[in-house]
């Protein structure tokens, strides 16, 4: 048998009945188009996650600044990390055990020709191609496999009847694939789960179905191959996310919410527990005192328990979007609405990123933080302790007006959630904030002169 890595052999010259290959076709240093290679994958959502690792056949790369699919990417590119690297596009390969050992122990696999599918999203499983189901992942998730070349079974697939040879890996090396994978996505689980959790989030997810689980994971005498053991995976990822109509007990005080208005709920809980600390008299306080002191803003539980960053739309449109790991997250939350203050949605309480920490990492996305929670963070994050002992005195850092824009609370908003005014004048007094709503315009000038100075330059690129 050939090893067809080594010689450049791809699910194309397999389609063209190529049945040799020139040692000349070597591209021991690039991943092709047509290449096999491996990929964590996620099946179902929620307490029915899956994690298990597919063969993919390549169809492509997305490279910045090249416009199209590109045929080629250096291996050494595809495993740098970054927004600028290039992203893989590939399609699922089904593979079914091809020969075993005396004792039965499954020794290889091979391709039938075909793609696993999966039900749409609308749950027919009656039509679907495999073109439904090309995803692109970043590079640095996608590994190369050694392929050897085998006579293709005609009775797989009507695809592999059309075949002469088909790819054959070996039980080992698919074993070693899923490991070596899995030690990337997470180096040590139960040293940074957030980091788990955030590589978790960028492996492709396929809708569990009939369908798919007839053919992923792979099986061998209805054992699946492959998997990620469950305990492995952090609790976190494991959560099965409500519905927006869903009535939910509040975590905090017990009281029955939707879960669409659940945010703003756990919002008034957080801004009174931090504006009116010690009237424990006032009975809206007593029953926000369960508050964490870095609270979630989904269920105001404390945040080491649950996971929420803002993300890059996928598809570079400007409606941002939230990921979070916690059970009450609101998927269907628009973000810019949310963010904005109004009489009947007052709370503001949405994820951003810190301004300090972008200008600190060199002008990366920084660390993502509730905005009711912006205090927390920079004392946490950014504060210093100066001296030593009982002397040591806390050192706030010099913050940006685009901090305090971000994070700016107007008295209308405390207001209307609850918040006594003269609670709000003696917070702002105590944290040095500005007194003046009159900040909140200035946010709004420096926003349109952003947007002016973006059109201008669109303008002038089109001129």
């Amino acid at each position: 048998m050939h090893t067809l890595r080594a010689q450049g052999v791809t699910i194309d010259d397999f389609c063209k009945r190529a049945n040799e290959w020139s040692e000349e076709q070597s591209k021991e240093d690039v991943m092709t188009k047509g290449d096999p290679a491996g990929v964590l994958v996620r099946i179902g959502q929620g307490s029915e996650t899956t994690v298990c690792l597919a063969v993919v056949g390549v169809a492509g790369f997305s490279i910045p600044g090249i416009r199209g699919l590109a045929t080629q990417a250096p291996l050494d590119q595809l495993e740098v990390q970054g927004k600028q690297c290039p992203s893989v596009v590939a399609q699922i390969l089904r593979f079914i055990p091809n020969d075993s050992s005396e004792s039965g122990n499954v020794l290889g696999w091979r391709w039938t020709g075909e793609y696993v599918r999966a039900a749409s999203d609308t749950g027919d499983t009656s039509v679907s191609t495999h073109k439904q189901y090309q995803f692109t992942i970043p590079g640095h998730l996608v590994h190369p496999l050694t392929v050897s070349a085998i006579p293709a079974v005609p009775s797989d697939t009507i695809q592999a009847s059309k075949l002469s040879f088909t790819w054959r890996i070996a039980h080992e090396d698919l074993t070693d694939t899923c490991e070596y994978a899995w030690s990337l996505l997470a180096p040590d689980p139960n040293e940074n789960k957030d980091e788990i959790i955030t590589n978790l989030d960028s492996l492709p997810t396929i809708p569990s179905s009939s369908i798919t689980w007839s053919n992923l994971p792979y099986h061998h005498h209805n054992e699946a191959c492959f998997v990620v053991n469950s305990d492995e995976i952090p609790s976190q990822v494991l959560v099965t996310k409500k519905k927006s109509n869903d009535d939910i007990p509040c975590k905090l005080c017990g009281l029955k919410t939707k879960l669409s208005e659940m945010r703003m709920h756990v919002g008034r809980h957080i801004l009174l527990r931090l504006r009116q600390w010690e009237d424990l008299d006032n009975a809206a306080i007593s029953e926000s005192n369960n508050t964490g002191l870095n609270p979630c803003g989904w269920c105001g539980k404390d945040d080491t328990d649950c996971w929420s960053r803002l993300v890059a739309d996928p598809k570079s449109q400007k409606q941002p979007q939230v990921e979070s790991n916690c059970e009450y997250h609101y998927t269907s939350m628009r973000y810019s609405s949310a963010a904005k203050f109004s009489k009947t949605s007052p709370c503001t309480n949405v994820l951003i990123h810190c301004p300090l920490c972008i200008s600190q990492s060199g002008g990366s996305e920084g660390r993502t933080f509730w905005r009711y929670n912006a205090m927390y963070h920079l004392i946490s994050e950014h504060a210093e302790f100066e001296g030593r002992g009982k002397g040591a005195s806390l050192v706030m850092p010099k913050v940006p007006v685009e901090f305090i824009i971000e994070t700016f609370i107007t008295r209308a908003e405390e207001a209307s959630m609850g918040v006594d005014p003269d609670a709000t004048l003696q917070y702002r007094r105590i944290y040095d904030i500005p007194m003046s709503d009159e900040l909140e315009l200035v946010a709004l000038a420096r926003k349109r002169a952003l947007s002016n100075v973006t059109s201008d330059e669109h303008v002038s690129k089109h001129r």
